[in-house]
């Protein structure tokens, strides 16, 4: 795993790649003793165009919320509360009918429930993967 990240690291520069940036958030887990790494990588992530960051959470939510639903939460949470990026999430989620839609959705609405204070921030994109 941080033969791996190292790897990715060393090719951060310049990012705007939605196939590299889901090989990225492919990092992402609650084992390990990598947190510090993990929160400069999300911070690297943040940097994409807001289009490419929306495709690359998407789609690797299905994946990324089986290994860490806390990781997913934060990505989306984060996602929601900037505005160019929750309109970037909503469109790519319209734009895109092969995401898996089904997953991602249930996905969401895990984090939904552990976060019920947001719950409003999750329905427009709820709203669109149905």
């Amino acid at each position: 795993m941080v033969v791996r990240g190292e790897a990715l690291l060393e090719r951060l520069v310049p990012l705007d790649d939605a196939e590299y940036a889901r090989e990225l958030f492919g990092l992402f887990t609650d084992e390990g003793d990598h947190q510090g790494l993990l929160w400069s990588v999300l911070q690297v992530l943040e940097t994409l165009p807001a289009p490419s960051f929306a495709l690359a959470l998407l789609t690797a939510s299905p994946q990324l919320g089986r290994r860490s639903l806390d990781w997913t939460g934060t990505f989306f949470l984060r996602a929601l509360r900037d505005p160019p990026t929750k309109q970037s999430l909503e469109t790519v989620a319209m734009e895109n009918p092969g995401l898996q839609r089904s997953q991602t959705r249930r996905t969401i609405a895990t984090i939904q429930q552990r976060n019920p204070e947001d719950l409003l921030l999750f329905q427009p994109l709820l709203s669109v993967l149905a």
